[in-house]
């Protein structure tokens, strides 16, 4: 018995020491990779797609991508990430040689992603150019999408218009929207979308030799308005009384005050009486004074 019980806790003492020493580890810069299965290149641009996979046991503050002609300077390019992010590098010449590098940062500095090596495609007068130019009208559930099919490259351009979606790369196997056919410019409502939710469109044609793209631009819907509830009005006196009331969504902004208000109008209004008693979401409640005997008051 003696013997089992100083194996078992010399594995005690073993497993606090290693747990001890990994929650004394040093943070490391992160380790990226870049999804190749999801890089998407044509003549003129690229959609780089990369994953963290190691924070290095560190908070990330920095994501994006270093990229230039091979053997040329690199430029950075800086976007929003998390575990997985995503940047659309434009600009390119045609039937190019890049090299790319993900990195993300940390408190240990910068990490990088192997060497990633890619060409851009020939730009031929037999493709149709497709430019997507932007999204405006942006609401919590709606928004314009305007694209434009600059060239047929010869070919019969069936059906043009905007796909979007949650994901990165949203094409027309996803939801879209159809906007005639042929050269020209268009705009797309897009509808039913989620509030405070990020979406990434583009502009499509379907030619006669298959569907092209054009850049993959992102924005987020609006947040739900704010929500206040007076809950309830409870011991009530001749001079007093006490009020619950409740936020129950910020619309997307600080809530910096919530309080009552009171008077012998209906709707009162913080322009009248008042009380402040809190801050942010949740809960509240206050008992308040100086009402108007005999009078009906309103919270």
């Amino acid at each position: 018995m003696k013997t089992n019980f100083t194996i078992t806790t010399a594995a005690f003492f073993l497993l606090a020491v290693m747990l001890f020493a990994t929650s004394c580890r040093e943070p490391e810069p992160p380790k990226v990779i870049i999804d190749e299965s999801s890089v998407e290149v044509s003549y003129d641009k690229a959609l780089m797609v990369a994953k963290v996979v190691d924070d290095g046991g560190g908070t990330i503050t920095e994501y994006g991508f270093c990229y230039g002609k091979e053997g040329g300077t690199l430029e950075t390019l800086l976007c929003d990430g998390s575990e997985i992010f995503s940047a659309e590098l434009t600009g390119l010449s045609p039937s190019t040689a890049y090299t790319c590098q993900a990195f993300a940062v940390n408190e240990a500095g910068r990490g990088y992603s192997d060497l990633f090596r890619f060409t851009t495609n020939e730009m031929s007068d037999t493709v149709p150019r497709v430019k997507t130019w932007y999204v405006n009208e942006v609401t919590l559930n709606s928004a314009v999408a305007s694209g434009q099919v600059l060239s047929s490259g010869g070919q019969t351009v069936e059906e043009r218009g905007i796909c979007y979606g949650t994901e990165l790369g949203p094409t027309v196997d996803g939801l879209h929207i159809v906007a005639g056919s042929g050269v020209g410019s268009f705009d797309c409502p897009l509808t039913d979308l989620s509030p405070e939710t990020q979406y990434w469109v583009r502009a499509y044609a379907v030619g006669t030799n298959g569907v092209y793209y054009g850049e993959q631009l992102e924005f987020e819907t609006k947040p739900l308005p704010m929500e206040v509830h007076t809950l309830s009005v409870s011991d009530v006196t001749a001079s007093r009384l006490r009020a619950e009331g409740e936020v129950i969504r910020d619309g997307g902004s600080e809530v910096r005050e919530c309080g009552f208000c009171w008077g012998t109008e209906h709707n009162p209004t913080i322009a009248g009486l008042h009380t402040k008693v809190s801050i942010g979401l949740g809960e509240f409640g206050c008992y308040f004074s100086g009402l108007e005997r005999g009078q009906t008051n309103y919270v």
